[in-house]
């Protein structure tokens, strides 16, 4: 089966939708374009500790705060993922590849990163997240 072509609006829109997120302080250590053959669509991945601290529904509702305030962008709620920045998937990426953070995205294709499959998907922004638990205090 052919994956749907991801367009150059797309691309565009993802990264004007990542930039509008980090203005408005929501964190990412990951977003990307990713295709998702079982539903044979393209979803905007985005990864972030809020998910981690707050939980899905407040990720989601302050994503879709930004998404509202773009009414333009070809994403919508269903091409969205808001997933936990430790997420197994995302976690094989960023220890497998390295984005230059100033840079344009990287498109992967058919790869296999750590153990996870990657059929295709164009990432913006993916970063390792060391460690989300608050230190233990010291007795």
């Amino acid at each position: 089966m052919d994956t749907p072509t991801l367009l150059e609006r797309h691309l565009e829109d993802g990264r004007l939708f990542l930039h509008a997120l980090d203005e408005a302080k929501f964190e990412t250590n990951a977003a990307m374009w990713r295709f998702d053959g079982e539903l044979s669509l393209w979803r905007y991945l985005l990864a972030s500790v809020v998910v981690n601290q707050s939980g899905p529904q407040i990720a989601y509702r302050r994503v879709l705060s930004v998404l509202h305030a773009h009414p333009n962008l070809a994403i919508d709620l269903l091409t969205l993922a808001v997933v936990r920045a430790d997420d197994e998937f995302i976690a094989a990426l960023a220890s497998g590849i390295r984005m230059d953070p100033g840079g344009s995205g990287k498109r992967l294709t058919r790869n296999r990163i750590h153990g996870a499959y990657v059929e295709d998907a164009y990432i913006y922004r993916v970063q390792r997240v060391a460690d989300l638990t608050p230190a233990m205090p010291r007795r």
